[in-house]
């Protein structure tokens, strides 16, 4: 089976590839995101007490660089201008605004006002991207970046003799701790798989750095990077490929087995008489996902205080109450291990209603682009976004001002804010091309 036919995204734009802004980019997030010392959990959360409590210096002189760059880019010349489009467009709109207002009642405002500070600065700079390129470009991002932080990890394990892919309990980790590697990993092998699949040159280079990425990404034994890794791989795959009714079928059983093992664990790996545990045993925490349903009551019982409003946008795991709920729970904790838990803390059930809008929107406007036009850069999208709804299940990181975060927030202003995502504008035949298209 071959990828269906499709004109290559960006190729009626006419807009060169901003390989500088992507170094700078690579470059920015390569001394921000990561940790050079950090090799475990516990070091993770010392690291978040930190910056909750005073911040990182490093951050805080890199960041604005970016903020700085994108603000100065928006307003160039004759640059392509981020438009409002769509009911996505002013639910992130409304999303944003609502995370803005959450200040006013946030009841310590230190640390919501410093990282509102970095997610303003981030987000300028990923407007700026995102309403510039095409969405293949945004795959060259994800590609170099990511790339480039895995390359720096594998030689970070080598040079401190870390590196034991064979041996008893070892994670893959490198620069960032191990779940957040795993993330890392899947951005490289599925940016290298689509643009595989929407290359006609180096199409099994790209191939092999999938299958790198994702072999790393099995090293870091990172349950649920790895269910929501292949969620999202055959989301994608699903609907570029055409096949038989059986090839479906098959897609479909994967599909409802990895959802299962993301939403049980150990549970259901040991309901298929000891199924694949990437190599991890049991670690007390199968029947509570690790731990998260406990975690996850305490902080529901902390919601039901403020059950509307929330505690502010970044404003609830401050280093009182990341002592208290390790405290009670009995293990390090700085954040909720669900980006929906976290939502619902920080701005309340109305913060949450327009997150999941936001998410079932941009979903659904992929799939409207992918018919509309039939280009894979959408099935891309597609698989992006399933995997941030099923990773978010279990972690947290798309929720704090990282580069994972980054890549989350280009995504979504490409699709709410670039001219290349008009619906109205592509009925009107923009960014058809000469070729035309092929539906899907």
């Amino acid at each position: 089976m071959k990828p269906v036919s499709v004109f290559k995204a960006g190729e009626s734009l006419n807009t060169p590839t901003p390989w500088f802004s992507y170094i700078l980019i690579t470059a920015i997030f390569l001394g921000v995101s990561n940790q050079w010392s950090m090799s475990d959990a516990s070091s993770m959360y010392e690291s978040q007490l930190i910056s909750v409590a005073s911040g990182d210096r490093i951050r805080r002189l890199l960041i604005p660089i970016l903020g700085l760059f994108g603000f100065l880019d928006l307003i160039r010349p004759r640059r392509r201008r981020p438009i409002l489009h769509g009911m996505l467009s002013l639910w992130i709109v409304s999303f944003v605004g609502w995370a803005v207002l959450s200040l006013f009642w946030a009841d310590y405002l230190g640390l919501p006002v410093r990282r509102g500070i970095v997610f303003l600065a981030l987000g300028l700079c990923a407007l700026s991207i995102a309403t510039r390129v095409s969405i293949r470009d945004v795959g060259w991002l994800m590609f170099l970046s990511s790339g480039t932080f895995l390359l720096a990890s594998i030689i970070w394990e080598l040079k401190s003799g870390r590196f034991d892919n064979l041996g008893p309990g070892y994670r893959f980790s490198g620069t960032f701790v191990s779940n957040l590697q795993g993330i890392n990993c899947f951005f490289v092998s599925f940016s290298s798989m689509f643009l595989g699949d929407s290359s006609r040159k180096r199409r099994t280079s790209f191939y092999v750095a999938a299958i790198v990425g994702f072999g790393f990404l099995l090293l870091t034994k990172s349950r649920t990077g790895f269910a929501a890794a292949l969620l999202a791989i055959l989301a994608y795959k699903a609907l570029i490929w055409k096949g038989s009714r059986r090839v479906k079928m098959t897609y479909w059983i994967i599909f409802i087995l990895m959802v299962l093992l993301l939403l049980f664990g150990e549970d259901f790996l040991q309901a298929m008489s000891g199924g694949v545990s990437l190599g991890r045993g049991v670690e007390g925490g199968g029947a509570t996902l690790n731990g998260r349903i406990p975690l996850w009551t305490e902080c529901l019982r902390y919601w039901l205080e403020r059950p509307l409003l929330g505690y502010g946008f970044n404003g609830f795991w401050t280093v009182d109450r990341m002592a208290d709920v390790s405290s009670l729970q009995r293990w390090s904790i700085g954040s909720g291990h669900s980006i929906y838990i976290d939502v619902l803390l920080e701005l309340g059930a109305v913060g949450l209603f327009l997150f999941i809008g936001v998410l079932a929107l941009a979903v659904r406007k992929a799939l409207q682009l992918l018919v509309k036009c039939g280009d894979v850069g959408f099935a891309f999208v597609f698989g992006f976004l399933v995997f941030v709804a099923a990773e978010g299940l279990m972690e947290s990181q798309f929720l704090t001002p990282s580069y994972i975060a980054f890549m989350v927030m280009v995504f979504l202003a490409h699709l709410g804010f670039s001219k290349e995502t008009n619906l109205e504008g592509r009925d009107r035949g923009f960014g058809q091309g000469e070729r035309g298209v092929k539906g899907v």
